[in-house]
């Protein structure tokens, strides 16, 4: 009788630690669930506003609003737990306030570009073709939702996840932001001042601009972006397991795809090879300077 109800307890407790698990991981799917709702929600509201009015004036402050909601998101989880008495891990406020310092300085920097020119280049033809442009707000949906996503796994998708203490991983992850975030920063500065230079009537300098971090790399501003996500991949290596690890690399593996491959780098090097093919000086500043990270530029060789 004795074993049996041992055998008895050692059930029933395997079968609520099963039922646990199956609550958890309810929760998670439902949570992420949400989160989906939520980012493409806000996209498709802002794509029928933009499509009725013919602008994009409103479409990176839209996705930085997306992004910041997110985040206010995953700090309310993480004081929610900190006011039931739980431990809350550094983490899981440290990446919510980077994601947020970060979202808010791209898109205020990216509004004020729009503004002051005029018009978002890239939806020039977009405007008059309304699937078109709700392809586009569709697409900064899955933006905000992928990238986000080692973010969202730390704070909100696996909130009852025991956390380690920080580590090395964490430190290292941390550092790695801070260097993107700070060459995205600087790059972008730097290109901003050569734009009003070069708007002057009096400038009579090339139309590229190869100075400062620039002159170490043609795309200064995308390495700090890239980067600045893999750090904040790497910074959840040890408060994830690891399969939940392995696929939130989708965020900056899906980031560095679309700037090196699809939107970013592409478009630009073929705008300027289409406006300063012909020049000489252009081409060999094409050759000799490195594409992405920042590295002191080539001996000089035929273009």
């Amino acid at each position: 009788n004795q074993h049996l109800r041992r055998l008895s307890l050692a059930l029933q407790s395997g079968t609520r630690h099963q039922a646990a698990e199956r609550a958890a991981a309810e929760m998670e799917w439902s949570t992420l669930l949400w989160v989906v709702v939520v980012d493409f929600g806000i996209q498709w509201a802002g794509a029928a506003v933009a499509i009725a009015l013919q602008t994009e004036k409103f479409y990176d402050l839209t996705g930085s609003a997306t992004y910041l909601l997110l985040v206010v998101w995953a700090v309310a989880a993480a004081a929610g737990r900190a006011f039931a008495g739980e431990v809350v891990a550094l983490r899981s406020v440290v990446l919510p306030f980077f994601v947020g310092v970060w979202c808010v300085r791209l898109g205020l920097f990216l509004v004020q570009r729009v503004v002051e020119a005029g018009e978002d280049k890239r939806f020039h033809a977009a405007k008059q073709q309304p699937p078109l442009m709700f392809f586009y707000w569709t697409m900064q949906g899955v933006w905000v939702l992928v990238t986000s996503l080692p973010v969202l796994a730390v704070t909100i998708l696996r909130p009852d996840a025991p956390q380690p203490p920080l580590s090395a991983v964490d430190v290292a992850g941390w550092a790695v932001w801070g260097c993107g975030f700070a060459l995205e920063v600087v790059a972008d500065r730097q290109k901003e001042a050569f734009r009003r230079r070069r708007s002057q009537p009096s400038y009579g300098g090339k139309g590229w601009i190869s100075e400062g971090v620039w002159r170490w790399s043609q795309h200064p501003n995308y390495c700090g972006e890239i980067a600045l996500w893999w750090g904040v991949w790497l910074s959840c290596g040890e408060a994830l397991p690891l399969v939940w690890w392995l696929a939130c690399a989708a965020s900056p593996l899906f980031l560095t795809f679309l700037i090196t491959r699809v939107s970013g780098i592409p478009l630009l090097r073929k705008a300027a090879l289409e406006r300063w093919g012909d020049d000489p000086e252009y081409m060999a500043y094409r050759a000799n300077t490195s594409l992405l990270i920042p590295m002191p530029p080539a001996s000089k060789k035929a273009a």
